[in-house]
């Protein structure tokens, strides 16, 4: 066995257990019982755009109005009976009696699911290939 054997299948030993190691998650940590309380939803969600609009908060907010439009953009303003958002294109005013949820904007929302496949795809095809290549290297 030559040099290069060893050192080939050193790193492919060492690249399977690195990403074994990556692979195990910690186990969650126990949930605890939040005490829930009933609050009327004008209020609620005044309770919530007006957390929004303190200083350093995020204000990048995704919600769904009762005719089950998705709207997604930044809190302007926010009044006793409506909300003003902006989505870089448009200011909207919605009414706070018409949110039916509210979230946080999808994490995914900057690129699509076609992309990112292409680029793990990539990613994973060049890893591949480079150990191929180590692999036939030391086979010389």
């Amino acid at each position: 066995m030559h040099v290069r054997h060893i050192i080939a299948a050193g790193l492919l030993a060492i690249l399977s257990v690195e990403a074994a190691g990556l692979a195990q998650s910690a186990p969650a940590p126990p949930v605890e019982e939040a005490e829930t309380i009933t609050v009327p939803h004008r209020d609620a969600m005044h309770r919530l755009f007006e957390a929004l609009m303190k200083p350093g908060a995020d204000r990048q907010v995704r919600f769904e109005v009762a005719g089950g439009a998705i709207l997604e953009g930044s809190v302007l303003e926010v009044s006793d009976d409506d909300v003003t958002i902006s989505d870089h294109r448009l200011r909207r005013v919605v009414p706070l009696t018409e949110i039916v949820s509210l979230r946080p904007p999808s994490p995914g929302s900057g690129m699509q699911r076609g992309t990112a496949f292409g680029i793990g795809a990539g990613v994973g095809a060049g890893a591949g290939l480079g150990i191929l290549i180590l692999m036939l290297a030391s086979l010389k």
